[in-house]
């Protein structure tokens, strides 16, 4: 699920194909996209972030479903002993969609495995809610909800195929996901250091969510994209800091109590329910909470981003406020700034 280190698994074993076993070749290391577009193309609120978010036209999408599908036709028909997909939007799909991909891999293989992990509330509240404004994403945050991501795929595969991990690197082989994923499919060779998606500090987070809500979502065209990237990595390196941290009340409003005891019912994994709602927190009431939580005192940090503007350096007039400052920031990381060479950051 997300926020577990999915990002690091498939870094890692990009191109593995060793001893029978091969990560499958969907033209990203991540297969959320391709599958999405293939299997879900319109019901799942995570496709269309992802078509907003890159721009992608509706025949964009249909090109990428076209060769998601020959893709995986040739995978499928390749003679290995196993063949591994990872896509952390996979668990937020509706069951129509993950039957469809249940139908399609089926007939190829004798024996199918889910494997997937899930994060203590609290600490998956505070990294979705940076991802979510990082990427884009809308609404700010993504609730839980343990059932409903993975009724679908008991259902499709049978309960038995289905397997849960606590993401915990106190608890997890060698304190590494890429480890443990690694020995619970039975591959070895793969790289378990492997670090990605390293947090960004509070003031980092606050100051792109200031910026997002003042322009339009980068699509169109690629330099617009990169340049929300680039922006993003120079602010996660010239502001230090601790990470965004959400009041308690509000990381515990992403799940509610009953679906703790329900993952502890069905997968034995326990968390603590104390502070969790007795019901759903209304979806338009939790993010106006969080946005207002990241906005309170955000003018503050003007000096701060001036200075790092300076160092890097970034043209901006004195009297700039700090939504100024950002506006300047973004248009030289779009037009200034060196591009990014394609699929690289």
């Amino acid at each position: 699920m997300h926020k577990t280190g999915s990002t690091a698994i498939q870094t890692a074993l990009a191109g593995y194909d060793q001893d029978g076993v091969r990560y499958a070749q969907l033209g990203r290391p991540n297969h959320s996209v391709s599958l999405m577009l293939a299997f879900d193309p319109e019901a799942s609120r995570e496709t269309v972030t992802w078509v907003r978010h890159f721009g992608f036209t509706r025949r964009t999408c249909d090109q990428i479903s076209a060769k998601a599908h020959a893709d995986l036709d040739r995978e499928l028909s390749l003679d290995r002993r196993s063949l591994i997909f990872s896509g952390e939007a996979l668990s937020v799909w509706t069951e129509q969609a993950v039957i469809a991909l249940s139908h399609r891999i089926r007939g190829c293989s004798e024996k199918i495995r889910v494997i997937g992990y899930v994060r203590d509330p609290v600490g998956y509240a505070n990294s979705i809610v940076q991802q979510r404004i990082k990427g884009r994403g809308l609404p700010l945050h993504r609730p839980l909800r343990y059932q409903q991501s993975l009724d679908p795929y008991m259902t499709a595969f049978g309960r038995d195929h289905v397997h849960m991990r606590l993401y915990d690197r106190n608890r997890l082989r060698q304190g590494s996901v890429v480890a443990d994923f690694a020995q619970e499919v039975g591959i070895s060779g793969v790289d378990t250091g492997i670090q990605t998606n390293v947090s960004a500090s509070f003031d980092a987070v606050r100051l792109l969510h200031l910026l997002a809500g003042h322009i339009p979502i980068p699509v169109g065209h690629p330099r617009l994209v990169q340049g929300w990237q680039r922006l993003c990595d120079w602010l996660q390196q010239a502001l230090s800091g601790p990470p965004l941290q959400l009041p308690d009340r509000l990381a515990r409003a992403f799940v509610t109590k009953a679906d703790l005891l329900w993952l502890d019912q069905v997968f034995g994994i326990k968390f603590d329910t104390e502070g969790h709602p007795e019901m759903p927190m209304m979806d338009d009431a939790l993010d106006a909470a969080i946005r207002s939580y990241l906005l309170d005192g955000v003018d503050d940090l003007k000096d701060g981003l001036a200075e790092a503007m300076q160092r890097c350096p970034i043209r901006f007039d004195d009297d700039d406020d700090v939504l100024n400052l950002m506006s300047r920031a973004y248009t030289h990381f779009v037009f200034d700034a060196a591009p990014t060479v394609a699929g690289k950051r």
